[in-house]
Order: structure tokens, then C-alpha cells, then sequence
């Protein structure tokens, strides 16, 4: 049963109640990712131990044995474990070779070959050689038109977004804005020690700080995650009181990239998200 704290200044946001609730604990979004089977998604065909070790060695492991790199883990796998330290998410892949698409399909070299050569499975030959390459694009187009999990790809097209100290109304509404149908996925943290471990686990691509938290606690909140490189870069927006006499000096101050104060229309800060999540899908 989640912990749910009142808080009673809904309508700094211009929102139509004046009373909100938080959860103390929301579970990681979405659900857990599942790949097809080892069989060959469309004729049927197991894949042999040799193929298998064909795609280990085109899609990055060691021929002769080596470890593997580990998979990137699921959003909020490491829900819990805040000590791990992280410099930064690996780029996302633009084009993959066939032993990649392979892994990801959980298929063999050979049926994402046959794929490729028949053209359902669009990409280009390497010049000078037969080597095949598979763009980002035109493999999650294959995947989705054949009915295929996306597995891994399907996290790198989410943006995820860190609510720190804000009301479950502003909460909603934002969710109601920039919805789960397109892509985008939510945390919800109630203090700084809730906020450390979720930001580490979870790797928001964007963090909203309501200062309501506590002026001095969001500050420390917001100087921490800006100590981290990862989080150098991030769109981090405060939402200040009514009260605060000069919003823009939080840009300086506490390194906010952004500062809206209540009142404010949730649409503009939610349009100014979705800006942020389109450049990132197009880079």
C-alpha cells in the first residue's frame, strides 16, 4: 500500500482542486520486457548452438569464449542499489550488423540474412564487401510491421521523466500531457535520499523539482544531481512558489535550466519537454 502525503497547494498550479496527493512510492513504468523465443520468429526454425555462437561473435563477444558485455538493465532493475556510480548511458546505436539483429530477434545469422536478401529487412551492403548493415529506423519498422518485441530499442525510445517533491494533480496532469502511448515513462521520488537512488536506477532524461519539497531541500536536491556528469547536461526545471521574488536567479544559483512559478499553464512546461524529447529522438 503506497504512503500518500496531502499537501495543500494545488492551486498554486491553476489547477482545479486545491488539495493533491503524492505517492511516497511508484513502481518503475511500464512492464518487463520480453524477447521472442529462440525459434526463428517467422519460419520456425531453432537456432543451433554454432549459430548461436556466430551471432555472440558478429554482435561483440570474444571468439574464443570471452565474456560477454553485460545487457543493459530494465528500467528500475537497480531500483534500491543508489551506490552504483554512472558516468553515462552508452549512445544510442544507429546502425546494427546482422549478428546485432540477430541477438535482438533471438534468431540466426543466417534467418536475418535471408530476411535482408529477400527485402523485407531493409540496409545496405558495406562497399567492397558482402557485410551487411541495418539502420536504427528500419529495423524497428521490421519489428513492429512482423508483430517483434523491440527488446532493447524499446528503452532508448522512451524519455523519461524524474518528479521530485510535486503534487499528484500537477502529476496527473503531466502524465495526461506527455502520455505513456508516446513514449514517455515517469518516477515519482518525495525526498532527496528517494530522489538519489531512483535518479541512478532510472536515468532520467528529465528532472522536475517542486520547491514546495522544502526551498533548501530542493536546492541541495538539484546542486547533488548536478555533481554527477551525467546529469551535467540535464533538463532539470524547478517549479517555485508563488512567493519566490526572482525565479530566474534559481538558473544561476542552483544550475535549474528552467524556473516556472505558480500559477503556471502545465502545457507550456510539458511543450517544452516534448521539444527536448524530440530533439533526442532525432539525434
Amino acid at each position: 500500500m503506497e504512503n500518500m502525503t496531502k499537501r495543500s497547494d494545488g492551486a498554486k498550479h491553476g489547477l482545479p482542486h486545491p488539495a493533491g496527493l503524492v505517492s511516497s512510492q511508484t513502481p518503475p513504468p511500464g512492464h518487463d520486457l520480453v524477447l521472442v523465443s529462440g525459434k526463428d520468429a517467422l519460419d520456425g526454425r531453432p537456432a543451433s548452438a554454432a549459430q548461436a555462437a556466430a551471432a555472440n561473435r558478429e554482435g561483440g563477444r570474444h571468439p574464443k569464449g570471452g565474456a560477454a558485455r553485460p545487457p543493459a538493465p530494465s528500467v528500475g532493475a537497480t531500483a534500491g542499489r543508489g551506490h552504483a556510480c554512472h558516468t553515462g548511458e552508452p549512445a544510442m546505436k544507429k546502425v546494427f550488423t546482422t549478428g546485432q539483429v540477430a541477438k535482438i530477434c533471438k534468431v540466426a545469422p543466417r534467418t536475418v540474412s535471408k530476411w535482408f536478401d529477400s527485402g523485407r529487412l531493409r540496409g545496405y551492403r558495406i562497399p567492397g564487401s558482402q557485410d551487411r548493415r541495418i539502420p536504427r529506423e528500419q529495423l524497428i519498422k521490421f519489428l513492429k510491421e512482423h508483430g517483434m518485441p523491440l527488446g532493447e530499442l524499446e528503452e532508448e525510445e522512451w524519455h523519461k521523466i524524474l518528479v521530485i517533491g510535486a503534487e499528484r494533480l500537477f502529476i496527473d496532469r503531466l502524465q495526461e500531457l506527455l502520455p505513456d502511448s508516446e513514449d514517455y515513462r515517469y518516477q515519482i521520488a518525495n525526498s532527496g535520499f528517494e530522489a538519489g537512488i531512483m535518479a541512478q536506477s532510472f536515468h532520467p532524461d528529465t528532472i522536475v523539482i517542486d520547491l514546495a519539497l522544502g526551498r533548501s531541500e530542493a536546492l541541495q536536491i538539484a546542486a547533488n544531481l548536478r555533481k554527477d556528469p551525467q546529469y551535467e547536461q540535464t533538463l532539470m526545471i524547478a517549479l517555485a512558489a508563488e512567493d519566490e521574488a526572482d525565479p530566474e536567479s534559481l538558473k544561476s544559483a542552483a544550475s535549474f535550466s528552467e524556473a516556472f512559478k505558480k500559477p503556471f499553464d502545465i502545457a507550456l512546461l510539458a511543450e517544452r519537454i516534448r521539444t527536448l524529447a524530440a530533439e533526442k529522438r532525432e539525434d
